[in-house]
Formats: C-alpha cells, sequence, structure tokens
C-alpha cells in the first residue's frame, strides 16, 4: 500500500507548491504511479475528498491498464460544488497558526473540524509544518481558490464510467442524494467520515474487504 502526498501537502516539495490544478495534481500521481507500479501488478485506488477526486480523474484517464477498482470516501460532486461557496468563510475563521501540535488537535475537535480524537491525531500533525517557534498550515488552501470547482466539476458521470468495481463510501444520509447508483455504496452514521479524517474503524473495515475481494479474488489462501 503506498499513500501519497500531493503537491503542497505533507512531506512531498515541488518547485510549484501552489499549483494545485486538478490538471497538475493527476498529472503529479500518474507519474508517480509510473514508477513505483510495475505493469503486472494489480492497482485498486483509493481517496478521500479531494484525494477522492484525483482518484476518479487518475483511473479515467484509462492509463492504469491493471486498476481493479476505484472507491472514493465522502466526496460527491454536488455536495462539494455547494460547499464551495461557504469555503472562504470557513478558512476566514481557521487560525493562521498554533503555539503546538496539540493545540491544533483541541482545535480541530473542538470546533467539529474532525470528529474524533484518534482520527485527529492521525491527520492532524501532516497538515503543519513549524516555522519561527509556531505551527502553521502546510497546504495554501486561500491560494489554491482557482483550482476549487475544477477539483470536483463532472467526476460523477466520470465516476460512473469507469473501468473495473467502484465503491462510493459516505458519512450518513448524504449517499440518498448523490445519484450513485450503480456503484456498490457503503453507508455508516458511527463517527461518520469526517473531514479530513477517513481513518475510522468502519471505513478501515469496507476498505479491507474491497482491497481481499478485489485483489485476490481466488485466492484459496483467504
Amino acid at each position: 500500500m503506498h499513500a501519497i502526498d500531493f503537491r503542497g501537502h505533507g512531506e512531498t516539495q515541488t518547485e510549484n507548491e501552489n499549483d494545485l490544478s486538478a490538471e497538475t495534481l493527476v498529472q503529479d500521481m500518474l507519474a508517480v504511479l509510473r514508477e513505483i507500479i510495475p505493469p503486472e501488478e494489480k492497482l485498486m485506488l483509493i481517496g478521500h475528498s479531494l484525494g477522492g477526486a484525483i482518484a476518479i480523474r487518475i483511473a479515467a484517464t484509462k492509463f492504469c491498464s491493471n486498476l481493479v477498482g476505484t472507491m472514493v470516501i465522502d466526496v460527491v460532486e454536488g455536495t462539494a460544488l455547494a460547499a464551495l461557496e461557504h469555503m472562504s468563510t470557513i478558512l476566514a475563521k481557521r487560525p493562521d497558526h498554533f503555539n503546538s501540535i496539540s493545540e491544533a488537535i483541541q482545535w480541530s475537535i473542538r470546533t467539529g473540524a474532525v470528529h474524533n480524537t484518534e482520527s485527529a491525531r492521525v491527520s492532524v500533525p501532516s497538515q503543519l509544518v513549524h516555522q519561527s517557534s509556531r505551527y502553521t498550515w502546510r497546504t495554501d488552501l486561500p491560494g489554491s481558490q482557482p483550482h476549487w470547482r475544477g477539483w470536483f466539476d463532472g467526476i460523477s458521470e466520470m465516476f460512473l464510467e469507469l473501468p473495473g468495481h467502484k465503491v462510493l463510501l459516505l458519512a450518513g444520509e448524504r449517499l440518498f442524494s448523490c445519484g450513485l447508483i450503480h456503484c456498490e455504496p457503503f453507508c455508516h452514521d458511527r463517527y461518520g467520515s469526517s473531514r479530513y479524517s477517513p481513518y475510522t474503524w468502519t471505513n478501515a473495515r469496507q476498505i479491507s474487504v474491497a482491497t481481499n475481494v478485489w485483489m485476490w479474488p481466488y485466492d484459496s489462501r483467504r
């Protein structure tokens, strides 16, 4: 399993950290996949939120002839596009720095950005960088605003037309408004696939099931 940071995220370093267009992110990921995945090896793409939108676009390029399935977590085109009009307000209320990672984790839980402590401990630290005795946001989300709509436009139809297996994993009742009926949807309420943190037991179980079924469907050792 490979967990890859986009440019402008985590420990990935590029010459242009601010080019977060969908086209650039797709080309970045295709370049990485060419290096790390042998052509004969089966490939399963999993992505959360923006990562899910980019996973769909990667699968739609038909570059991955060895693709067996695509799982997207907590991303639906209509819901994502509708939320964009509120994103600037949300970011304006976000602190621009923290004195410690612990403070950032506590803030994320208190404000509901992440809904459980375990998820926050996993997902929050990689979103921060240490600069001048304080922690600031690794990714310039306000600066990426010109790319927001391009991340999600058209992904619903694109998802339905993907080759191989497809799973849409959502929290709560949003499944019923997503319009994606020709896939294998999973819906759960406990914890939810909360923003920036799809690290819950329910999600992990569904990923494990899909991986076993898709990657090794005829393996008698299972």
